[in-house]
């Protein structure tokens, strides 16, 4: 099982651990079917460590992670990740022989309000009390928790000292004075790094904050919304104990603390209606332990904001069934009714798909894509599974031509987020779709619109190849060009046959896209055709082969390096070619690649280059990763010998590594 398919069938596991959790908010772990949802899963993450010893799953925010790389985006990893991004949960660890004891462990962690997960311990605690041998987590770090994209380190230092003080960490004297010439001033950095601690802390943070007069007057000028944004935060993981009074001693006004009051019970309301929020649990509260979900602490929030929500009396399953049937039930419920179509018995599996698909239909009319985009993710994943004509039939209903078209149309005026709800509703319809943006994609002249619609035809499982095929033969090279960066993501080795004609190609961004899409391919014959791109004497995409030889991770391009690494080039023309093979061959960790390195290491510059000669400087990087006592021996001459950047370059690896310790 290579890398492509181990990430393919981690994505059938995750599909099934999210369905086992939403049957575990709806069955006790006891119950036959959640037994036998259990044991699914468990054959499944065996056939995993048949490759792998352990299986690691990273999360940030709602993605899932496998080596570091974002796992595909589905309605169930958006709610797996959700569940452990909101329990504090950076990381799941799957050992080789866990067992359903313990998966039903991380279900039972997961089925947890985020407060009872913290007055727990936190996570980790958690699992240590139950002796989870082969399930291990990692819990969130205020580094990673509070840097945001772009921000550089003086300003997440910032960040951090004030989120160890809000959490009630004793800070320096220096970390004091820091915070009162400073931090005090910005009210907009105390308000986003308050938000995120009192996500992980609770209300407890509040309650600390409003005591301190410099933060109290802080407080003073954050605006209505983004006092209501931390306050909805703590109602979200269930933490209210206090909230009226925390409410008055921030805003003492009336008037404004009905105002943000107004505000808090817009975005529960808003909340409310989002698949995913645990308020639809309140139609099971009678029939299921209280203490197992979150309705109380929802309600006896809104009953205090004077908010009161409709109630419906059930006692059992069937009755949640059958109240399906009346116009009451609102949107909150949708993923409720995925749910019950997932554990439903053959006689209701119908009705529950129908009143899914009428759904989906008035979703999209309504232009709510992400409902509808869940729906029928929902039928696909099931449709793998049970390959039902009735579901397929389903699908094809909801994904008319004019539904379409009619979402095509949408993607230029759209917003990010609606563009990408968008394409993932496309991306369900699979060859109903793909047939209609191959139609538009040939005459999109907005290149904006051209790139998204290329992004979803590269996520259609069923890939419309007849078309494709015809479009590699084109005059027009942008047309062959999309073709080629199509085709060469379907993770298909026959594919190849079709790309190895356009290294050929007389434009050379074709032959560029030919050339990355053979090092997405893999496999022997994209080997011997990069091989002979990187022999040829086109120079600009002989420098690509080198890239996507590197992704194949291939020993016998070792040797290849090394020559190219031999060959006199006074005049650098090759320069850039020779800097991507020394990165390999230290990515590679190539030991036979220490000589030349070497070489280049105490080869002399021209005098206007001095010590910035960057084959030099890659050089050490490259010999810093390969390790050996030779390596070692090397990087300690450039420290001796070397003057500038070079010298502080090899001095910084030595620090780095601990001296001949960090090598073998």
């Amino acid at each position: 099982m290579d890398d492509a398919q181990i990430r393919t069938h981690l994505v059938e596991v995750i599909r099934k651990l999210s369905n086992t959790l939403k049957g575990v908010r709806i069955y006790p772990l006891t119950h036959p079917k959640t037994v036998e949802a259990i044991k699914g899963l468990l054959s499944d993450l065996n056939i995993l460590f048949k490759e792998e010893e352990m299986v690691k799953i990273g999360v940030f925010q709602d993605e899932l992670l496998y080596e570091g790389k974002p796992l595909p985006a589905t309605s169930a990893s958006l709610d797996l990740a959700r569940a452990l991004y909101m329990r504090g949960i950076t990381g799941i660890n799957l050992s080789k022989g866990v067992n359903q004891e313990e998966i039903s462990s991380l279900l039972e962690l997961l089925a947890l309000i985020p407060k009872k997960v913290r007055d727990e311990g936190g996570p980790v605690s958690f699992f240590n009390k139950r002796r989870t041998l082969h399930i291990s987590l990692t819990e969130v770090d205020y580094g990673d928790l509070l840097k945001e994209e772009g921000e550089d380190l003086p300003w997440l230092e910032k960040k951090l000292v004030l989120a160890r003080y809000l959490s009630g960490e004793s800070l320096g004297e220096e970390e004091v004075g820091f915070l009162t010439t400073q931090l005090f001033n910005d009210p907009s950095l105390i308000s986003r790094t308050l938000a995120e601690v009192v996500r992980r802390k609770g209300i407890g943070v509040l309650k600390r904050g409003v005591e301190i007069a410099e933060l109290k007057e802080v407080f003073s000028k954050f605006s209505d919304e983004e006092i209501a944004r931390i306050m909805n935060l703590a109602i979200e993981i269930g933490d209210i104990e206090g909230l009226d009074e925390i409410l008055e001693k921030i805003i003492p006004g009336e008037e404004r603390r009905k105002k943000v009051v107004q505000i808090i019970k817009h975005n529960l309301l808003a909340e409310a209606e989002r698949p995913g929020f645990d308020m639809r649990w309140r139609l099971m509260k009678r029939t299921f332990e209280e203490e197992r979900f979150i309705p109380k602490v929802y309600e006896e929030t809104l009953h205090r904001l004077g908010l009161t929500l409709p109630k419906t009396p059930l006692d059992n399953v069937s009755d949640l069934i059958a109240a399906f049937s009346q116009e009451s039930i609102q949107e909150s419920e949708t993923e409720l009714l995925l749910t019950l179509s997932s554990f439903s018995v053959d006689e209701e599996y119908k009705s529950f798909i129908s009143k899914l698909k009428e759904r989906a239909i008035v979703y999209i009319s309504n232009k709510n894509y992400k409902l509808a985009a869940e729906i029928l993710g929902t039928f696909s994943s099931e449709l793998e599974t049970k390959k039902d004509t009735f579901l397929k039939e389903s699908i094809e209903e909801i994904g008319s031509q004019s539904t379409i078209e009619s979402l095509i149309e949408d993607i230029p005026s759209s917003s990010k987020e609606i563009r990408n709800e968008i394409a993932q509703t496309l991306i369900f319809f699979g060859e109903q779709s793909g047939h209609l943006l191959m139609e538009r994609l040939s005459v999109e002249g907005n290149v904006f619109v051209r790139r998204h619609i290329l992004n979803i035809l590269t996520k259609i499982d069923q890939p419309v190849l007849s078309e494709l095929k015809s479009w590699l033969s084109d005059e027009r090279w942008y047309v062959v060009r999309n073709a080629a960066y199509i085709l060469s993501r379907k993770k298909d080795k026959k594919i190849i046959h079709y790309l190895s004609p356009l290294i050929s190609h007389k434009d050379d961004r074709v032959k560029r896209e030919a050339v990355f899409g053979l090092g997405r391919l893999g496999g022997e014959d994209a080997l011997e055709l990069l091989i002979k791109v990187f022999q040829s004497k086109n120079r600009s995409i002989r420098y690509y082969s080198i890239i996507s030889m590197r992704n194949l991770g291939d020993p016998r391009i070792i040797p290849l390096f090394i020559d190219l690494l031999k060959t006199k080039d006074l005049l650098k023309r090759r320069a850039n070619e020779k800097l991507e093979a020394i990165k390999t061959l230290g990515m590679m960790k190539a030991v036979s690649a220490v000589p030349i390195l070497t070489k280049i290491l105490k080869s002399k510059t021209w005098f206007f280059e001095k010590d910035e000669d960057p084959l030099r400087l890659s050089a050490l990087e490259a010999l810093a990763e390969i390790g050996t006592k030779e390596a070692f021996e090397a990087i300690t001459w450039a420290s001796e010998r070397g003057k500038g950047s070079f010298r502080n370059k090899s001095l910084e690896i030595l620090k780095r590594s601990q001296g001949p310790k960090g090598f073998v």
